[in-house]
C-alpha cells in the first residue's frame, strides 16, 4: 500500500522545534524567529480490528499569559503511594511534667506509610490517603533521681535504690499505626498536610539502669507495661518537596487510666514525603 503525504503547514524561519510524546500522540511546536508566536499541531491515533489507524488532527494558536487546554495533563484520581518516614523528639504534657523526662533524648521513628492509597479527587492539588505502618515513641528520664518502676498491674515514678548512680529510665512503645491524611499544594514546590493516627500499641517496656557502689552496671526491666492498647495522635507537618518539618500531639494519656503517670506527648522532628 502506498504511503500518502500531505503537507500540514509550513513555517519559514523557524527558530526551533519541539517535539513532545504525549499518552495519546506527539505534539509539535514551532516556534518561529520573532519568538511571538507559537503554531502547536498534535495529532492521535487509535488501532482499528481491521488493522488500519485512524488518525485525528487539531491545531491551536498558544497565546501570551494563557494556558492552552492541550497542555493540561490528565493525571489518576487513584494511587497506591508510600511514604511518611520520620523522626522526632517527644516532650510530656500533663499533671507530670516535672517527671524528668528529657525531650533530646526521647525519640520517635516512624513509618507512616508502609503502603497507603491515594485519592485525588481534582486531579491535582489535594489529595487523601488512608495507610498502614508502623513507629516507636520513647521517653527518657536523665539526670533525674526517679525512675519508671513497676510490673505489668502498674507503673510508677519511684526513686533509685539508696547509695547508687542513676544512669536512665526509658519507656519504649512500639505500635502498628493506621494513618488518614490530608494534604494540600502550595504552588510547585511546598505542601501542608495534616494526618489523623490511629495506633494499635502491641508492646510496651519499661527498662532502668544504675551503677552501684562497686561500679557495676544493672539493668532492670519488663514488658507488657500498662499503655493503652489503642491510642490516636493528630499531626501537622510542612513540606518543601518530599522533605519536611511536623508536630504531633497525643490527646490521651499515655497509661491507661491510674496505671501509670499522667501524661501526654508533644512531639516535633522532620522526615520526608508527609
Amino acid at each position: 500500500e502506498k504511503m500518502r503525504c500531505d503537507t500540514v503547514t509550513n513555517v519559514d524561519n523557524a527558530k526551533n522545534v519541539i517535539i513532545t510524546e504525549t499518552g495519546d500522540g506527539v505534539k509539535v511546536i514551532v516556534n518561529g524567529a520573532d519568538e511571538k508566536r507559537a503554531y502547536v499541531y498534535s495529532y492521535k491515533h487509535e488501532a482499528k480490528e481491521d488493522g488500519k489507524v485512524a488518525v485525528s488532527q487539531d491545531w491551536e494558536l498558544k497565546l501570551p499569559f494563557t494556558k492552552s487546554s492541550s497542555n493540561s495533563a490528565k493525571r489518576q484520581k487513584w494511587a497506591v503511594i508510600s511514604g511518611g518516614l520520620y523522626m522526632g523528639f517527644n516532650s510530656v504534657v500533663g499533671e507530670n511534667v516535672d517527671m524528668g523526662v528529657k525531650m533530646g533524648k526521647s525519640l520517635e521513628f516512624a513509618w507512616d506509610r508502609i503502603i497507603a492509597v491515594r485519592y485525588s479527587p481534582f486531579g491535582k492539588g489535594f489529595s487523601m490517603s488512608l495507610g498502614f505502618g508502623i513507629g516507636g515513641k520513647e521517653f527518657t528520664i536523665n539526670e533525674s533521681l526517679y525512675r519508671f518502676a513497676g510490673d505489668k498491674s502498674g507503673v510508677i515514678l519511684d526513686a533509685y535504690p539508696e547509695g547508687v548512680y542513676p544512669k536512665d529510665s526509658k519507656l519504649n512503645i512500639f505500635s502498628l499505626r493506621v494513618p488518614f491524611n490530608l494534604r494540600q499544594k502550595l504552588g510547585d514546590d511546598f505542601s501542608i498536610s495534616a494526618s489523623a493516627i490511629m495506633n494499635f500499641n502491641t508492646n510496651a517496656k519499661v527498662k532502668s539502669s544504675y551503677i552501684t557502689e562497686n561500679e557495676v552496671k544493672i539493668e532492670e526491666s519488663f514488658s507488657g507495661a500498662p499503655v493503652r492498647k489503642v491510642s490516636f495522635d493528630v499531626m501537622g507537618a510542612l513540606n518543601y518537596k518530599c522533605i519536611g518539618v511536623y508536630v504531633k500531639y497525643s490527646p490521651q494519656s499515655i497509661f491507661k487510666l491510674e496505671k501509670g503517670p499522667d501524661f501526654k506527648a508533644l512531639t516535633v522532628g522532620f522526615g520526608f514525603s508527609f
